[in-house]
């Protein structure tokens, strides 16, 4: 009777586990990374409609870690703007959201 109680307990344990890995979630930083101190020259625009897409951070899951992403240039989007990456406050600590582009309202 003991052994199965405590077999179920471990159970229940992995399936958490197992559930609150495959979830995905974004991780949450204590401490926001700070910007790195080395300057990168601005390449020359490619084209007239390209925008200039800022340097940001990035989690990679491979590290678990945040990694520096430099500056680029990246062709508009037809009836899009671009959102810029930011950081957001959260009860545990700030959380990066990504770039990325949105539709405009149309009317």
């Amino acid at each position: 009777m003991k052994i199965k109680k405590i077999l179920k307990l471990n159970l229940i344990f992995l399936m958490i586990m197992f559930f609150s890995l495959a979830s995905g979630a974004q991780v949450v930083v204590i401490k926001k990374p700070e910007v790195p101190k080395v300057v990168f020259a601005k390449k020359p625009q490619p084209g007239p409609n390209y925008f200039w897409i800022k340097p940001y951070w990035q989690w990679n899951k491979t590290s678990s870690r945040y990694i520096w992403v430099e500056g680029y240039w990246e062709k508009r989007r037809k009836n899009q703007s671009y959102v810029p990456g930011h950081w957001i406050k959260t009860r545990r600590g700030a959380k990066w959201v990504p770039g990325h582009w949105k539709y405009r309202n149309s009317k």
